[in-house]
């Protein structure tokens, strides 16, 4: 008792209740940088892993001899899934384009999910497209039965007409009536290039039994050069389409907003940032645009498509594994290679919602798959990835947000002297350009076409724009996704 009244008599004294309060604010303040620290060292060994597996892939293809990749006796046969909800103008082009890709043996079928403002007349004018008829294997339960529409001129081109049901029924209706082993589902903004197949076979080329998917992330126009064939093209007045030649390339300093360097950015960073998710559990689980060829056998395993675009990969391939219990191993390939391109978000307030939907998104399959956190599905990367991902990357933005306010708080109180506040400051401005730059370089890495210093130098100067600013903008997405998750509200209805 004796020993804890000076204690008590501390406390009590005149300044002894402040002081407390400061220890206490200073304290938590200190716990808060800590565990930003540690989430950055994280990541950044997370990137470090990911340059590194980019450096063993460019030291192996060095060796490769690329022309026997389309003549492998163990090439397997893509039915390409395309969801058209409307955009005629657009949804010609993109099938064109699907139709011109290098790749042996492929199909395209296009689902016109209602699309009220005539795609499928001009779907049915463009490439002279008549009603067929052929057996359709139900592998998964869809809501209507669809007509189906063959072309004369293409084939390899399959088009379904159907009323409107939504993405995911669509998507499942198309792979009912798929018939190659390995799927390839894309949104129409998505260009892929003209090697694109033969890059993504290329996973289970190499390893036909264990491979379940292999994805690559869709890089911004703008950043490359990107050269197709012929194009079809709407006519003046619409619906009668016409050929022209044409050239399409897109060069990186045409029409260059700051925001879509800023996206691209952000893209790199969060992308690389990633690696034991990618590695361990086999997809991204925040980035819309990921372009991934999966075995047909998982998808129906897993019961089709039900989640939103941002997340639907990742659901998949979890409860595939949930549902076979499997003990065998589960290859999960990702290119570093850049083979597809995307078109960037035209607005700050787009960009953000994307984030945040992305966000909720995450959260519901993290909850409904929580035991492979624990159990795993493969090796210690396996293990450890949705702890880490948690931890690193969907809560990075809860502890810097609490730091800083925490901090400012405890410096205003007295807690922090003005050195050490801007100290603290610095610190977290460092870790945001290290996240910034480290995603930049990995990217710089990655990509197949090498930028010019000039562009280096432009992007840096972005990446500098994206730790300060755009970064931490980028958090407020995130807790505003993670908030709509736990309301039960769509981020829409939060709006």
């Amino acid at each position: 008792m004796d020993g804890a009244l000076p204690a008590f008599f501390i406390v009590a004294a005149p300044g002894g209740i402040g002081f407390e309060f400061k220890l206490g604010l200073k304290s938590g303040a200190t716990a808060l940088v800590l565990a930003v620290l540690a989430a950055a060292l994280l990541r950044l060994v997370s990137m470090g892993s990911s340059l590194w597996e980019i450096r063993q892939r460019w030291q192996r293809r060095a060796v490769e001899m690329e022309w026997t990749l389309p003549n492998s006796e163990r090439i397997r046969p893509i039915s390409i899934v395309v969801v058209v909800q409307g955009g005629r103008e657009q949804v010609v082009e993109a099938v064109d384009r699907l139709l011109a890709l290098d790749y042996p043996r492929f199909e395209v079928i296009v689902v016109s999910d209602g699309s009220p403002d005539g795609t499928l007349t001009c779907l049915r004018e463009a490439f002279s497209l008549h009603p067929t008829s052929r057996i359709i294997q139900k592998s998964i339960p869809v809501q209507t039965e669809p007509t189906l529409y063959a072309s004369t001129k293409h084939p390899r081109l399959t088009v379904v007409a159907k009323p409107e049901t939504g993405r995911e029924d669509s998507l499942n209706c198309g792979l009912n009536v798929s018939r190659y082993p390995l799927i390839c589902a894309l949104d129409t903004q998505v260009t892929l290039d003209a090697d694109a197949l033969i890059e993504l076979a290329r996973g289970f080329i190499e390893n036909v039994t264990q491979t379940v998917a292999v994805s690559c992330l869709a890089e911004f126009y703008g950043d490359a050069s990107t050269p197709s064939g012929s194009d079809i093209r709407l006519s003046a007045d619409g619906i009668a389409p016409m050929y022209a030649p044409m050239q399409r390339s897109v060069s990186a300093a045409a029409d260059q907003r700051p925001l879509d360097d800023l996206q691209r950015v952000d893209r790199a960073t969060l992308f690389h940032v990633q690696w034991l998710l990618r590695a361990g559990v086999g997809n991204l689980a925040m980035l819309p645009g990921v372009v991934s060829l999966l075995k047909k056998a998982e998808i129906v395993a897993a019961g089709g498509y039900r989640t939103g675009y941002a997340a639907d990969t990742l659901d998949l391939l979890l409860t595939a594994y949930r549902v076979r219990k499997s003990e065998e191993t589960r290859r999960v390939l990702f290119l570093p290679e850049v083979i597809a391109r995307i078109a960037p978000l035209d607005s700050l307030d787009e960009t953000m919602q994307a984030r945040a939907t992305a966000t909720q998104e995450s959260f519901g399959i993290i909850v409904r798959h929580l035991g492979l956190t624990f159990s795993g599905q493969g090796d210690w990367r396996a293990r450890l990835a949705l702890p880490v991902f948690i931890v690193t990357v969907l809560f990075a933005p809860v502890w810097e947000w609490m730091a800083v306010i925490l901090v400012d708080v405890a410096a205003l109180a007295g807690g922090f002297t003005f050195d050490e506040l801007v100290a603290l400051l610095t610190l977290f401005l460092s870790i945001g350009l290290a996240d910034s730059l480290g995603g930049l370089l990995c990217d710089e890495v990655s990509n197949r076409r090498r930028r010019s210093t000039g562009e280096i130098l432009h992007l840096s100067l972005a990446a500098i724009t994206h730790a300060v600013t755009f970064r931490w903008m980028m958090g407020l997405a995130q807790l505003r996704g993670m908030l709509a998750y736990i309301s039960g509200r769509s981020i829409r209805e939060t709006m």
